[in-house]
């Protein structure tokens, strides 16, 4: 009975190996997906601040990261180094480019910005442009500054098109008397 008390113990300790032991292969691969999480965030919010001071509109496609420098702590968060040293950056979903967020039924599920191989300000819109790291998962911003990241079976489920409520023409008031 007692070789079986060591069986068990073996196999734990294997199992435990096999499932720890790509985080101790490669110890940089959990630092740089979480600091591309951060910078996902920072750009995020730093959206949010310039559609606060741009009547509720985000940066038109072409100038978006130039509108966004301001209100980030440094250029050093559009880039990110990812897998064996490749440089990515992020892009604007096409979509989401001078979009009025006040007309936007469903912010929180939209998606707004994402890290791509093919760098900064291009505004490339779509889950083909959208860079998977080795695991296979994307880091993916959204319109109501959240970030996330995704695995790649899941990048169908997220909204790349914005739902945009018409908007209303208001009638002029008669002034009151």
């Amino acid at each position: 009975m007692k070789g079986w008390g060591a069986v068990i113990v073996g196999g734990l300790v294997g199992a435990a190996v096999f499932v720890l032991w790509p985080v101790y292969t490669d110890p940089q691969g959990p630092r740089k997906a979480t600091v591309a999480l951060s910078n996902t965030k920072q750009i995020g919010t730093s959206f949010m601040i310039s559609a606060a001071d741009f009547d509720d509109h985000l940066p038109p496609l072409a100038t978006w990261a130039r509108v966004l420098t301001p209100y980030v702590k440094n250029e050093q968060v559009f880039w990110n180094v990812r897998d064996g040293g490749s440089k990515t950056g992020f892009a604007m979903s096409a979509l989401a480019g001078g979009l009025d967020l006040a007309r936007v039924k469903a912010l929180e599920g939209t998606v707004m910005h994402f890290e791509c191989p093919a760098g900064l300000g291009k505004g490339v819109g779509g889950p083909s442009d959208v860079y998977w790291d080795a695991e296979g998962y994307a880091t993916v911003g959204f319109l109501d500054s959240h970030a996330r990241s995704i695995p790649r079976k899941d990048v169908g489920t997220l909204s790349w098109r914005p739902r945009v409520l018409p908007s209303r023409k208001t009638e002029p008031r008669e002034p009151s008397h």
